[in-house]
């Protein structure tokens, strides 16, 4: 008597099944371990080695640590309940490579939200509403500071189409009046860095239509979507 066979070709092509209830002989997965669904069907699962170096002895706390794929830089943010300090690195592609671009120490900064960041390519702005980190193009350093003239120090921030637009401005800022605060939202001259006001009518501030604080803004094809805690713009 001839055994029973049964090709599961067409299920490891299609994954899992979208379905509550699988209709009968779909050929779909109803549960797969060890792999992932990609464009061409059922993908193994690749271990990567640990980017950081286990020399370091860093614990991690909920929510860190915090990895960002940019154009050109892979940023990875750390929090260390031991030294009670955020690591920002740079991480290679490979995940072999870290370099460290800045230490914000909870003592003399305080203590920040998540990092965010306006990812130009071959420039990037961060900020997590303590410190602004940024990159040098011309010395290639990266310098972190409280405070700038030309920014505002903000919780939020993204790229969009070479403008930074950011959100819950949490520094005082001079060229703003009225002054800003968590509720106000600012876009900068495009190209660059500076969000102070000027007659070229590309930078400027407003604050949030519902009056919410204003927790994130995230580019959507056309337009920035900003999030507050009374409603989304």
């Amino acid at each position: 008597m001839r055994e029973f066979e049964l090709v599961i070709d067409d299920h490891l092509k299609n994954g899992l099944t979208p379905f509550d209830l699988t209709p009968f002989n779909t050929p779909v997965l109803n549960e797969c371990l060890g792999f992932r669904v990609g464009n061409a069907g059922l993908e193994l699962y690749e271990e990567l080695d640990n980017p950081i170096d286990p020399a370091l002895s860093i614990e991690y706390v909920w929510p860190f640590p915090q990895f960002i794929v940019g154009e050109r830089y892979n940023f990875l943010v750390v929090r260390s309940v031991v030294d009670l300090c955020d690591y920002v690195y740079i991480i290679s592609n490979d995940h072999l490579t870290t370099t460290l671009i800045a230490t914000i120490d909870i003592a003399t900064y305080g203590q920040g939200t998540l990092m965010e960041v306006a990812d130009f390519g071959e420039y990037a702005f961060l900020t997590n509403g303590v410190v602004m980190i940024y990159l040098n193009t011309t010395t290639g350093v990266w310098h972190t500071i409280t405070s700038s003239p030309n920014i505002p120090r903000m919780r939020t921030v993204c790229n969009f189409k070479g403008q930074a637009v950011g959100g819950c401005i949490v520094s005082p800022w001079p060229a703003a009046d009225p002054q800003c605060d968590g509720t106000y939202y600012a876009w900068s001259r495009i190209g660059m860095i500076n969000f102070i006001p000027t007659l070229t009518n590309e930078e400027g501030y407003k604050r949030c239509p519902y009056g919410g604080e204003v927790y994130n803004v995230r580019r959507l094809k056309d337009v920035v979507i900003g999030y507050s805690s009374k409603g989304i713009t």
